[in-house]
């Protein structure tokens, strides 16, 4: 074994030339002359510059772990100690879908806030809908028409339970529904939906029909049809018909009425204004109820499903917390494939309590990196509590490589002190982890600038967690392992370290064992399986030509997927199975969705409306709104028009109308070839205007308007004096619309937003132009409650694949740093974007919609799924032949795949075993992180183990020799430092196969401080 200075060492193959301490040298190919070599030559120093600050940094991290392990323990618990006190000074947790799925800056939810803060503003409170029972069909001829008596007389029951619900308010007061609901402008609570046709009164319904209090079928069936098929309510609003009733029939003679409904609907809103925390509680008590109530037998004919406001974030921390016993299990098999796979049944050779302590490192650099975003400020969430299976999984493969790297090292240069072989170490397969650990941190980090929280707080807590077992595991573990190997080294058993063996041997593989007198075990496996059969299996021209055949099918199948996977984030997304929200979205999909989409409106501000011209101009902007493609023009014209009624009602009370303007009715021309227009022929809606409102009479005529108008007094807010006698102009109004039916690959949600945005920003150029003023251009504006969530959807497609790009782009800055050569750099990042075109192919296979969730899953592979390549990468840079003297291509492949593959490939098969129970989750969130990462690290490794290594092996760059990695011939300078230390009388422990002795000259000194070396070295 020959030693010199690490920096004088030539590149084997190459022309010696002078080259700056810690650059780099092609050792394979020709080196440009001229200006060329000139900037290549700059390149190899500055990149080896940077590469021989951190290899040096990571070597004497490396020696101090093996020279004083106790006191790197130490002070890394400390600092991992410090890193978790957020926990119990900061702690938050946030579930709730309007801060989770909303996207920061919405303009949505500025919409929303502008809403709120003037409309009666409502939110949703609970909903159920009622059908008739399966097992009555035959009573009422075999029909599933849930518009019978009997169930409408069941509805007022469960109705009268609902108001009768009290929660506790401020000050400790009993709030029922009366006091929490949605609110006219007179204060009363809003009367709209099916049971308003008796104004919400039981005693109503049974006069009305002649009906009775105690038999559920007694009554006029004629007269109830009549009552419950009206256009209009006793209150003369119109009966938004697609609303309140799902599979709808219709009989058109002799006029256009419901015949029949699969499912009638009751809704309860609650006031904007009513605290949340009130508002929540109402809700939760609601959810208990209609629970208990689904459970019992008051009901004979109705049957029911229901949603309240709170179910949704509820039953989604259910859906997690709920399967938490398969996260445990999960951990369970991450420690025991980990404890199997380095474990021997030699009491002293065995890894047994390394792995295990090598697991409980990665739970603590998960924990401090928790604690390190508590303290930045990020709320924890219900979808980080499925992190740790994940992160652990990249954890045990650092494990799994630092292990087996140490191995090799000592066993090609078993006289190398342990200070040496562990600095080797980490100036090696140390710097490997770091560089790859960073290109993952910045991955996740980059997913912090989304707008999306739920997607922003994921990643940078996987970002911080990440950073957490990075830190550790070249600290903490290392520092351990050198504790494990120095027990071994002195023949003590593992677990029971004040026991010795009383065989007399040594580690085989560990620094301690005389040259040629090894007792290495035979090779595992799986190691034998890669050098002997695999890797040289690849070097075939035709399983290189099938891997490349099998992996463009696969690029095939993904560029389909991205043209046909499904998006959106359904309710039965969200919660688990079994959930009573999976029968509700079962009704509303088969039903409501069918035939209506979700009510929207359009909203004016900052106008004169007054002016005739402002009159025309905003029926204009209501016919373009009407013509888009997602707006239902006729179903439209049951939500009534406050504008189109004042017109009217102006007319007949003796108003004179002008010409000026030319307003004209736009919801005539909107009805043409719509199935719906017959039902809503005879709407007063669709009556056509003799003209404008003359500004003279316009605010006049609006006073005496809205008492009389409950369309009016929820629609217009308007400014008054002498207390609300004079009117004196309008602040704002709105004109309700009605979207088309759900369709698609679930891409409605976005289409409807971006249609809208479009529509929005076409009437504010073209119609508004000049009218903007407070408002700029946004004097005009659709929103409904839904568009918060209907824009992360819009945005998401946009935001991903920005996201990919810079990630991308700095996962290959990041592994330029180690990897030198920027078509090695480019390589792995093809590597990385194939993996997540992959995933993008198992989407549309599995039926996996493209949502939030599934992209949290994709950052977390971009993270990933360097791990799984880089290291096989570095290994094939840094070796100029193979064992047997082949330095081409195939040679080194074989080398680099012999010496990485089984280490990589034991790393991933954990994760993939760990990741298996997630599989038997009830969730379909945590199915989708089973499947999506399980994905992840299967194509990862099938790249990173056959893909890669082919076409290393094809086009792949010489090797790069640094002055400070030579895996062939070079002992480590420290190793010589140390032999030259010995020979001046320093003390040291002598260990040969039959004795173990301590100098007296290091009895006294800290124990922790000698190195282990033979006695015949």
């Amino acid at each position: 074994m020959r030693v010199m200075p690490l920096q004088k060492i030539p590149p084997r193959g190459s022309v010696s030339q002078p080259v700056a301490e810690g650059a780099m040298e092609d050792s394979s190919e020709s080196v440009p002359t001229g200006p060329a070599g000139k900037l290549w030559g700059g390149y190899l120093n500055a990149v080896g510059s940077v590469t021989h600050g951190l290899s040096w940094a990571s070597r004497k991290s490396g020696q101090f772990s093996a020279n004083r392990p106790w006191w790197m323990i130490a002070a890394t618990l400390v600092i991992g100690a410090l890193c978790c006190v957020p926990w119990g000074t900061s702690f938050k947790y946030e579930s709730d879908p309007n801060v989770l799925w909303v996207p920061r800056n919405s303009k949505a939810a500025v919409d929303g806030d502008f809403v709120a803060g003037l409309y009666p503003f409502r939110r949703p409170g609970a909903s159920f809908y009622a059908q008739l029972q399966p097992d009555k069909y035959a009573e009422f001829g075999g029909s599933e028409n849930a518009l019978v008596l009997p169930v409408t007389w069941e509805m007022f029951q469960l109705d009268t339970k609902i108001r009768a619900i009290s929660v506790e308010g401020a000050n400790g007061s009993n709030i029922t529904y009366a006091d929490i609901c949605e609110q006219t402008s007179s204060g009363s609570c809003v009367t709209s939906g099916y049971l308003n046709f008796w104004d919400w009164s039981f005693a109503t319904f049974v006069a009305n029909v002649s009906g009775s209090t105690t038999d559920r079928k007694a009554g006029n069936n004629a007269a109830f049809q009549a009552q419950a098929t009206s256009t209009t309510y006793p209150d003369s609003q119109s009966v938004q018909t697609l609303v309140v009733f799902g599979g709808v029939e219709f009989a058109y003679t002799p006029a256009p009425a419901v015949s029949a409904t699969n499912v009638i609907g009751s809704d309860y809103w609650i006031n904007g204004n009513v605290r949340s925390a009130v508002a929540d509680r109402w809700s939760r008590a609601v959810t208990d109820l209609l629970l208990r109530e689904m459970d019992g037998n008051d009901y004979e004919y109705m049957t029911f499903t229901f949603i309240a406001a709170t179910s949704v974030g509820d039953e989604l921390s259910v859906a997690i917390t709920g399967d938490m016993f398969l996260i445990v299990v999960s951990f369970i098999l991450y420690i025991a494939m980990a404890v199997i796979l380095l474990s021997k049944l030699d009491s002293v050779l065995t890894r047994t309590s390394l792995a295990l302590l090598g697991i409980l490192v990665i739970v603590l650099g998960v924990m401090a990196g928790w604690g390190l975003g508590i303290l930045f400020g990020m709320p924890f969430t219900p979808l980080q509590q499925l992190s740790p299976f994940i992160l652990i999984g990249m954890g045990v493969d650092v494990l799994f490589v630092l292990v087996k790297s140490y191995e090799i090292i000592v066993e090609r240069t078993p006289s190398m002190t342990m200070s040496a072989a562990f600095g080797q170490l980490m100036a090696t397969s140390g710097v490997s982890v770091v560089i790859t650990l960073l290109a993952s941190i910045l991955a996740f980090a980059l997913g912090v600038v989304n707008e999306l929280n739920s997607v922003r707080w994921f990643a940078g807590f996987a970002a911080l967690n990440t950073l957490g077992i990075c830190f550790f595991m070249v600290t903490t573990f290392v520092a351990l392992f050198a504790l494990n190997e120095r027990r071994a080294a002195l023949g003590r058993r593992d677990f029971i370290c004040c026991a010795p063996c009383a065989r007399k041997s040594v580690s085989p593989a560990l620094p301690g064992s005389p040259e040629g007198s090894s007792q290495t075990e035979s090779e595992s496996f799986v190691k034998c399986l890669f050098r002997v059969h695999y890797a040289p299996a690849l070097t075939n021209v035709w399983v290189k030509l099938a891997v490349v055949v099998l992996f463009s099918g696969g690029i095939a199948v993904a560029f389909i997927g991205i043209t046909k996977m499904k998006f959106g984030q359904p309710i039965t997304d969200l919660v688990p199975d079994g959930s009573y929200l999976k029968a509700y979205e079962v009704v509303q999909m088969a039903t409501y969705e069918n035939q209506v989409g979700p009510e929207t409106a359009l909203y004016f501000r900052g106008l004169d409306w007054s002016l005739p011209s402002t009159q025309a101009k905003m029926l204009t902007a209501l016919g373009m709104a009407l013509s888009t493609s997602h707006i239902n023009a006729s179903t439209s014209v049951t939500q009534g028009n406050w504008y189109i009624e004042f017109n009217q009602y102006a007319a007949a009370n003796g108003v004179v109308l002008t010409s000026d303007g030319g307003c004209v009715n736009p919801y005539i021309d909107a009805q043409a070839g719509d199935p719906f227009a017959a039902v809503v022929a005879s709407s007063p809606t669709l009556a056509p205007l003799g003209g404008c409102v003359p500004q003279a009479d316009y605010y006049t005529a609006l006073a005496a308007f809205l008492p009389v108008s409950s369309t009016a007094a929820n629609d217009v807010i308007f400014e008054s004096s002498n207390a609300g006698v004079t009117i004196t102009g309008i602040t704002s109004c709105r004109m309700a619309l009605s979207t088309i039916p759900k369709s698609g690959l679930g891409k409605y949600e976005a289409e409807l937003f971006n249609s809208q945005r479009a529509v929005e920003v076409s009437i504010n150029d073209e119609v508004f132009a000049a009218e903007g003023v407070a408002y700029g251009d946004d004097v005009v504006f659709s929103w409904n409650f839904q568009y918060k969530y209907y824009e992360g959807d819009a945005i998401l497609p946009r935001l991903t694949w920005q996201y990919f790009v810079l990630s991308l782009a700095g996962i290959g800055f990041i592994v330029l740093i180690m990897l030198v050569h920027p078509l090695t750099a480019l390589l792995l990042v093809i590597a990385v974007g194939m993996v997540i075109l992959f995933l993008f192919g198992e989407l549309w296979v599995l039926g996996i919609r493209f949502n939030q969730v599934s992209v949290i899953n994709m950052i977390m592979a971009t993270g990933l799924a360097t791990d799984y390549t880089v290291y096989f990468v570095q290994k094939f840079m840094t070796v100029s032949q193979n064992i047997d003297g082949d330095n081409s291509r195939n040679g080194r492949m074989v080398r680099a795949l012999a010496e990485t593959g089984s280490a990589v490939f034991l790393g991933g098969f954990t994760a993939l075993i760990g990741t298996v129970p997630m599989a038997f989750a009830k969730s379909t969130i945590i199915r989708t992180f089973f499947f999506l990462i399980f994905g992840t690290i299967l194509f990862a490794l099938l790249i990173g183990l056959m893909l890669m290594p082919v076409v290393f092996s094809c086009i792949g760059p010489g090797a790069l020799k640094s002055s400070l990695m030579d895996d062939d011939d070079v002992v480590a300078a420290d190793d010589m430092d140390a032999s030259e230390a010995q020979k001046k009388g320093g003390g040291d422990v002598s260990i040969t196969p039959t004795s173990v002795s301590l100098d007296a000259s290091t009895s006294s000194s800290d124990s922790s401080m000698v190195d282990v070396r033979p006695s015949a070295v």
